[in-house]
């Protein structure tokens, strides 16, 4: 059912235009509240549920709008738009329940995987070695990088052959992610077994606990991705991966950021990629500022040098 948002501006006093120079035909015109103009340029269409504002170039879907209007969180606009259902509540309870059985059935501790081993400076470790030069050839990172994450490596079993990356919340240890080295391998990336693990990695945000307090934050897909901007940018989180979860977005909120930047990868112009992106930095526009980084064709945050880093980011207000 579409939303009837001209019974919307009525109930809620809001003054809207349905003809004039500044309205669209099947469109509603009101004064935009993003940049505070009086003469109704700001259209509304009924039937895509998506504003524009014909000054200011502010555009979005309802959502954003009625959070601006009523200065309300985006996600309390959703439930304005789209209440929760009898099923959905349903739903929702019974997934209350799951996460309880899950919670009892996660382990009291937790460890890295055996055959697992922490990076060594001086140590002349043929594993470490070979893990060490993978790092550097296609991540170019340094050993302060590598020993400022508590990178590992793996040298048999399961995850044999990969880098182990710890992950961290509320500065505990809850689970991994692990990368092959090995060019033949047909699995980049092996997440911690839910079962596992403390906290699915889904459920937090990669660096959340060197992020917190700072001022602008940049969102990125992947751990290298934020261990590289890492070495120059404080505030930086991953998502390991462009899919987000509802934990995740409660946590960004949470860091209360005065500015997101989401810097995905280069893939930005793949329709999926980009629009994740956009998704992601208009739900978050409620809460504060939001720009999508493009970075340029065929990089990657992880493939940047240092020095491509500061000079691509220096033309946003980062610092």
């Amino acid at each position: 059912m579409i939303f009837n948002i001209q019974q919307y501006l009525i109930d809620n006093k809001i003054e809207y235009r349905t003809y004039g120079k500044n309205v669209s035909r099947g469109e509603y015109s009101i004064c935009c509240p993003f940049c505070n103009e009086s003469k109704f340029h700001c259209g509304i269409n009924p039937i895509k549920q998506l504003f524009n504002c014909w000054i200011c170039g502010e555009k979005g879907n309802l959502p954003k709008l009625i959070s601006k209007l009523l200065r309300i969180s985006y996600i309390e606009a959703k439930q304005i738009i789209n209440p929760i259902s009898d099923l959905k509540k349903a739903l929702g309870d019974r997934d209350k329940k799951t996460m309880k059985v899950e919670e009892i059935n996660k382990p009291k501790s937790f460890k890295l995987p055996n055959y697992t081993k922490p990076f060594i400076k001086d140590s002349t470790n043929i594993w470490q070695e070979i893990a060490h030069d993978f790092l550097v050839d296609k991540y170019n990172l340094t050993w302060e990088d590598i020993l400022d994450a508590k990178l590992h490596y793996c040298f048999g079993g399961k995850y044999k052959n990969r880098i182990i990356i710890p992950c961290y919340f509320n500065n505990k240890m809850v689970s991994f992610i692990a990368r092959t080295w090995d060019k033949n391998g047909t699995i980049r990336y092996m997440n911690c077994p839910n079962e596992e693990s403390l906290i699915n990695i889904k459920k937090i945000l990669y660096n959340y606990d060197n992020a917190k307090g700072r001022k602008n934050i940049i969102i990125t897909e992947g751990v290298f991705d934020c261990l590289k901007i890492k070495t120059v940018f404080k505030g930086v989180v991953a998502l390991c991966g462009t899919e987000i979860t509802k934990q995740q977005l409660e946590l960004l909120v949470k860091l209360q950021a005065k500015k997101y930047f989401i810097a995905f990868d280069a893939d930005m112009h793949i329709s999926s990629t980009g629009k994740k992106a956009r998704n992601l930095a208009d739900f978050l526009s409620a809460f504060a500022e939001t720009e999508c980084i493009k970075l340029p064709d065929g990089k990657d945050p992880a493939n940047l040098t240092i020095q491509e880093i500061k000079e691509f980011f220096k033309n946003y207000e980062i610092y």
